[in-house]
């Protein structure tokens, strides 16, 4: 370069360029500098325009330049005359000069956007790193370039489908997989899978695929392939530990990686309490469908029962009859009432039926029913039942009933006998612990038997209606205990391992009452019967069975086939002075007035009037809260003979 072009280019260049001997002193510069004309510059030492923490470095690195003729590069900040801090690069190169000594050209940037820019970088990298480690749902990046490149390859050798072709052969699919690096984790992603801490979960993320390679990632090979940048599917993954979760995992490849896929952000959300919630939510429509149908059989079947029943009993009570007659009798009465309590398991799952609660005891409950229920049984039984149990609010004889089921249920599952352990405690519970729950305080009552447990197959359906596995079982059981727990607000869950043996746990909401003071009974006072009573039922074999009965016991009896003819046959009798002692009244009359309907008339012609509500099916809560709608007692139609 002449001398006259490396002068325009010295003083025309857009930077500072400066001349500097070996000391650092200044020799020349090609523009004003700070403010100061290049007079005022020029004889100065460089240094003395840069903060002391860069004066050693910059000096060492001009001894280096001289020596070595290899440029340098200085970094510094300097503060302006305006008192604005700037960032510098100073780029030094040595020249040759006269008399063969060597002095060195320094190139000053200002570089302060880069600086600001890198300095944004590195912000936004520790806040998304932060924002990262500390999120709650789980992430992980993870680098796919090989498997992208691997299906890049594939194209460029004729494969059209690659979904085609994984699925014929899977082996690639497992080969894809180990192509896929993981890169990094969060502290929610080591929790949720259950690793010991972050370098295991990224050292065997593939422990966490429960399906086969290919089912596996089947969904992201084609998103891959299509080159989609953002995809979404749910999965069923299992922890280190072998728990199984179902999870929804979204794939969001970084801006900047969408042709390599070199940085891909997965994170996952949690479904598994969800999808339980969502299972219980279709056990209950199921249940409900069911019961609208089982309610209604078996209020019908129930009627004909208890009027069959009630002639079988006449029968027997009037007597005289031969032997062989009698014992026919029997057999058939004992044939009704197996019919009977099979209605009644009927319906303790359908929508009629509400519990008629009180405040109880539910140690003495489950201590009474497990002994009644392992009577001549090969089955132990122990019991863990703390005296502080909270008290329930329950309907006593479906309680017992759903222990009876359970209990049953474990003695059967152990043919050669066992051990079945009662336990119970007291739990305080949040909105989240228990599928369609509300949080609050719960009795836990837990029957852990030492049987052949229930299939993994068989879990999710135990407590369907008529799903059962033994050769004479109705499969109405357990269904039906569910339906009673969920309709005293509880809980029923199960665990089961083949082999081991199977835990059902009963939650029932605890009362804040006392227990109720047992009424007294005086087993010496009989009572004296007589009387005139209105029954009022749509069935005509109820009506004439149960006249026949009552007038049996000493009572006048009228019978009415609804609501209108009660009140007609009710009035007609106050008007004549003769009122009837006691109304008898069924609950469940299709068509015509209701049961309220019919006691608010029977109530305005005579509120002195008893009415004794009577019903095996309800659809709703009258039977349990009567005296609150006016009823002076009830009768369930649950007729049975000792």
């Amino acid at each position: 370069m002449n001398k006259e072009l490396f002068q325009a280019y010295f003083e025309s260049a857009p930077d500072y360029v400066l001349q500097v001997d070996a000391t650092g002193r200044i020799l020349s510069i090609n523009r004003t500098y700070r403010g100061l004309s290049v007079e005022d510059v020029i004889g100065s030492s460089v240094f003395d325009w840069v903060p002391e923490e860069f004066r050693e470095q910059g000096k060492t690195a001009l001894e280096r330049v001289l020596r070595t003729a290899e440029p340098e590069v200085v970094e510094y900040w300097a503060i302006n005359p305006d008192g604005e801090k700037r960032w510098h690069s100073a780029h030094f190169g040595a020249i040759r000069g006269g008399g063969g000594q060597r002095t060195a050209i320094a190139i000053v940037r200002d570089i302060t956007p880069r600086i600001e820019a890198e300095e944004a970088l590195k912000e936004s990298e520790r806040r998304y790193r932060s924002l990262f480690d500390e999120c709650p749902i789980a992430l992980w990046e993870v680098d796919a370039s090989r498997v992208r490149a691997y299906l890049d390859q594939l194209r460029a050798g004729g494969i059209q489908d690659p979904g085609e072709y994984f699925r014929a052969h899977p082996e690639e699919a497992a080969q894809c997989i180990d192509l896929i690096q993981a890169v990094d984790a969060n502290k929610a992603a080591v929790g949720l899978y259950e690793a010991v801490d972050k370098e295991a979960f990224l050292r065997d993320l593939r422990k966490i695929l429960v399906d086969s390679p290919y089912d596996a990632i089947k969904e992201e090979l084609m998103a891959i392939t299509k080159g989609a940048s953002l995809f979404e599917r749910e999965a069923l993954h299992q922890t280190f530990q072998g728990e199984r979760k179902h999870v929804l995992c979204r794939f969001s490849v970084a801006p900047g990686y969408e042709k390599t896929f070199g940085r891909i952000l997965v994170s996952v959300i949690d479904l598994t309490g969800h999808r339980r919630m969502q299972e219980e939510l279709e056990k209950v429509e199921r249940l409900e469908s069911l019961g609208v149908l089982a309610g209604g059989i078996a209020h019908d079947f129930n009627n004909l029962l208890t009027a069959i029943l009630a002639n079988i009993s006449m029968v027997r009570l009037y007597g005289g009859q031969k032997d062989d007659i009698a014992e026919m009798l029997t057999d058939a009465e004992k044939a009704s009432l197996r019919a009977k309590r099979l209605t009644q398991q009927l319906l303790a799952f359908s929508r009629g039926g509400a519990p008629n609660k009180k405040t109880l005891s539910i140690e003495r409950v489950i201590r009474e029913t497990t002994d009644f229920a392992l009577s001549g049984s090969r089955a132990h039984r122990t019991f863990f039942l703390p005296g502080d149990l909270w008290p329930v609010e329950a309907d006593e004889g479906q309680i017992a009933q759903v222990v009876q089921n359970l209990v049953i249920n474990a003695d059967q599952a152990m043919p050669g006998g066992g051990t079945l352990a009662v336990s119970g405690q007291n739990v305080i519970l949040g909105d989240r612990d228990l599928p369609l729950g509300k949080g609050g305080r719960y009795v836990k009552i837990s029957f852990r038997d030492q049987g052949t447990g229930v299939a993994d197959k068989h879990l999710p359906k135990i407590f369907d209606p008529f799903f059962t596995t033994k050769q004479k079982g109705s499969g109405l059981g357990l269904a039906t205990s569910f339906s009673i727990v969920k309709n005293h607000g509880g809980h029923i869950q199960v665990d089961s391992q083949a082999g081991v043996g199977t835990t059902f746990h009963v939650y029932l909401p605890a009362s804040d009452k006392t227990l109720d003071r047992e009424e007294s009974k005086d087993d010496e006072r009989r009572a004296t019967f007589g009387g005139k009573i209105l029954l009022i039922d749509d069935e005509q074999m109820i009506r004439k069975s149960a006249s026949a009965v009552l007038g049996r016991l000493g009572f006048e009896v009228e019978s009415a086939k609804d609501g209108s003819e009660g009140i007609r046959l009710h009035e007609e009798a106050v008007k004549a002075e003769r009122p009837f002692d006691a109304v008898i009244m069924d609950l469940t009359i299709p068509g015509g007035m209701s049961g309220e309907e019919t006691l608010r008339e029977l109530k305005r012609i005579c509120p002195e009037v008893k009415v004794v509500v009577s019903s095996g099916y309800s659809n709703d809560s009258i039977l349990s809260l009567y005296r609150e709608y006016g009823f002076f007692d009830y009768q369930r139609t649950d007729y049975e003979i000792d």
